[in-house]
């Protein structure tokens, strides 16, 4: 919602234009962390909250309508005029905010009926609850005896008392690649395959780490794209990712001594593999990932 405010992208363009020292990925970091600040400013001070905003334009237009009834002016009538779109705009704001709260997305531009978002989203919250859990042969459907069964199953999995190797046999062969194809998978990507592969990220999907949907980069794209390139230059170049980004990684690791690795997942063993900067990080810091 915050895009269609008028003075949104000016105000992204004037704190993202300033200079930043450092290099392509450092840099881009710290100008998405300056931009998040701002706008959590310009969101209290110049946007406001948005139902406080229409209740205010329900209120100026019932004022404005009751003026115009005790005098049908012209005077009062373009302030009625005024009113009712100063109205419609506020509650084009809350619409947008309850559909991205809904994540709604086959619902048509222009819907005004904010108790059907209030039911999508509610629908949503139980839909992503676990009711019942199978242990063995037994149903639990208890919500503490399913919290104790699910750290129960993750503590033996990652410590690797009662877990089988991975020896998952396929009646298939997997077909290989090029090595034309190959080489262009390890090429740096072009300004047009990055722009390419943004915007097709849909608009209603969720936010990443840093707290900025795709809509911002697809809005904000005519003065970001040279950071943004610079950032995946970088990274495609093998460039050691800043810990800014990779703190905000969450990664499961074993807690004991040489895990077997093979009682884990295909998808889960390229995440540890691929995340040494995150496990150098625990590490040091001595963090033990607790049970919630």
């Amino acid at each position: 919602m915050w895009l269609h405010h008028h003075s949104f992208l000016q105000t992204v363009k004037q704190t993202w234009d300033l200079p930043i020292e450092g290099y392509g990925m450092y840099k881009l970091q710290q100008k998405l962390y300056r931009t998040k600040e701002l706008l959590k400013k310009w969101n209290r001070e110049t946007f406001g909250n948005v139902f406080s905003t229409v209740q205010q334009a329900k209120q100026d237009a019932t004022d404005a309508e009751k003026k115009f009834d005790r005098d049908p002016s012209e005077t009062n009538l373009i302030a009625l005029n005024k009113s009712n779109a100063e109205m419609v705009h506020a509650l084009t704001f809350e619409a947008e905010y309850w559909r991205q709260k809904s994540n709604c997305k086959w619902l048509e531009a222009g819907e005004r009926n904010t108790k059907y978002f209030h039911s999508l989203v509610k629908k949503k919250r139980i839909k992503s609850t676990i009711h019942r859990i199978m242990e063995g042969n037994q149903e639990i459907t208890h919500p503490d005896r399913i919290r104790d069964s699910a750290a129960s199953y993750f503590e033996n999995l990652l410590s690797g008392q009662g877990a089988q190797p991975n020896t998952t046999n396929f009646p298939f062969q997997f077909s290989k690649i090029s090595e034309e194809i190959g080489n262009n998978l390890c090429s740096i990507p072009s300004v047009e395959d990055i722009r390419e592969t943004v915007f097709s990220i849909d608009k209603d999907s969720m936010v990443g780490p840093d707290g900025f949907s795709s809509p911002f980069y697809q809005a904000c794209w005519e003065f970001i794209v040279s950071d943004i390139y610079e950032a995946v230059r970088e990274f495609s170049s093998g460039t050691p990712m800043p810990r800014s980004f990779t703190s905000t990684t969450i990664v499961l690791i074993p807690k004991v001594d040489s895990p077997n690795l093979g009682m884990i997942s295909d998808p889960f063993r390229f995440v540890m593999s691929s995340t040494k900067s995150c496990q150098s990080f625990s590490t040091e810091g001595s963090h033990k990932p607790s049970r919630n």
